[in-house]
């Protein structure tokens, strides 16, 4: 009794260019189809040689990183968000890097995308959460001020319920409090729209962890989930904050970004800020929380510690610094 509307994504593949049995030309066009379906589905794709050759790479590349993992090849770089108010440091984010043995260190942008695809990124998200908390305890062991650590996590790690209970036993497990840690979450957690993905958000609220949502303003969902969903700030992306002092349109989605964070009692942070016009244009516009190269670059925690925490070079940190699950 429903009507429905079917699309069709079809891959290709020529005997006898592409494969010489029928068994070959059927898995070649089954890549072929993948790659269709990537492209925007709905279409069809010829079957190309470096189909395979890309799909053998991202594999052999999943594999290196779960070994890396295992190894202690993964390491977590601290960048510093100030009040622009105080000058004071207010929290950090957690960035993930690769130290490959023979590629050297390896940003994220180049292993994120494919530990998504794999579902990596879920055992990736756990090891740095875990990896924070035990560096925020380390912190206070030290004395250090206390800030909190803002930690990445994926759209995939929202879809899983665990998640409240990994990051439960985590903080419990490192002697730490939910208001020591920030998750910053990408709109495409609200694009979801699930009563799951809602109840995840209200349990780690009722625990004391702010969320924020990440590179606001380059999604596409609904801003009614403001409302409805338990979060605590926005951070304007990088793409709207380098163009807002020279780019009226893009000045004036700032603005209204801060303007509406503040309406609806949020924070509102400014990430990417590299040069002094950037910060004194968002100041001006009451946005003091920025982070970006010109406060401070992505560094190891023993430099963190030192640049931005006790102001003294010589603090000595624990010896335990290669820590690993």
């Amino acid at each position: 009794g429903q009507e429905l509307f079917a699309s069709t994504s079809m891959g290709i593949s020529i005997y006898p260019t592409d494969a010489s049995d029928a068994s070959g030309l059927i898995k070649n066009a089954d890549t072929a189809m993948y790659a269709a379906k990537n492209m925007g589905r709905n279409g069809y794709q010829f079957y190309d040689r470096s189909m395979n050759e890309s799909t053998l790479a991202k594999l052999e590349f999943d594999v290196a990183m779960r070994r890396g993992l295992s190894r202690g090849e993964f390491v977590l770089h601290y960048q510093p968000r100030i009040d622009t108010r105080t000058g004071a440091v207010v929290g950090c984010e957690a960035l993930i890097r690769w130290n490959h043995p023979t590629q050297g260190l390896i940003l994220p942008g180049q292993f994120i995308g494919i530990a998504e695809d794999s579902g990596f990124i879920i055992s990736m998200g756990k090891w740095v959460l875990d990896q924070a908390c035990w560096r925020q305890r380390a912190w206070r062991d030290m004395g250090l001020p206390r800030i909190p650590i803002a930690i990445n996590l994926s759209a995939l790690h929202f879809v899983r319920p665990e998640i409240v209970t990994e990051i439960h036993e985590a903080l419990t497990r490192h002697g730490i409090e939910g208001r020591d840690i920030e998750l910053e979450v990408t709109e495409t957690v609200f694009v979801q729209d699930t009563e799951d993905s809602t109840a995840i958000l209200d349990d780690l609220c009722a625990m004391g962890i702010k969320v924020v949502i990440d590179d606001f303003g380059v999604g596409f969902s609904s801003l009614n989930y403001l409302q409805r969903m338990s979060v605590n700030a926005l951070k304007i992306d990088r793409s709207f904050v380098n163009e807002a002092p020279h780019n009226s349109r893009n000045g004036a989605i700032v603005k209204a970004i801060v303007s509406m964070a503040k309406s609806l009692g949020l924070g509102v942070i400014a990430e990417g800020v590299e040069t002094s016009e950037e910060k004194d244009f968002l100041m001006g516009i009451g946005c003091h929380e920025m982070q970006g190269y010109w406060f401070g670059r992505p560094v190891p925690e023993k430099e963190f510690a030192q640049c931005h925490l006790s102001g003294d070079r010589s603090v000595q940190i624990l010896p335990n610094d290669n820590y690993t699950t």
